[in-house]
């Protein structure tokens, strides 16, 4: 009986150091993936001109379903007038202006 009580002490002993394994591994994690959207958003300016690295759609107002002006491909540039708090960047493309959303701005 004393060991079968001890078989589950020890069965015990792996999971917990695998469960404290775990969440040392996600910590160690947490710290790398703010710091990683943190460089992109500091290489994007509130004003000014910037190159884009990936096609984006310019609308007209700022909403994924608003009527497009224009698309932005590659290496072209864009002319960023505000970045705003609902997730999209009012730029000047080809004399109009138009909104893009921020988080494709790279």
């Amino acid at each position: 009986l004393k060991e079968q009580e001890n078989t589950p002490k020890t069965t015990e002993v792996p999971a917990e150091s695998t469960a404290s394994a775990e969440s040392e591994s996600q910590q160690a994690q947490e710290p790398s993936q703010p710091s990683q959207p943190a460089p992109v958003a500091a290489k994007v300016p509130n004003s000014g001109e910037f190159t884009v690295s990936e096609t984006v759609n310019v609308r007209k107002s700022a909403n994924e379903n608003s009527e497009r002006i224009g698309v932005c491909y590659s290496g072209e540039k864009l002319e960023i007038l505000m970045k705003q708090a609902d997730g999209w960047t009012r730029v000047k493309f080809n004399g109009q202006t138009g909104y893009v959303k921020s988080d494709v701005l790279k």
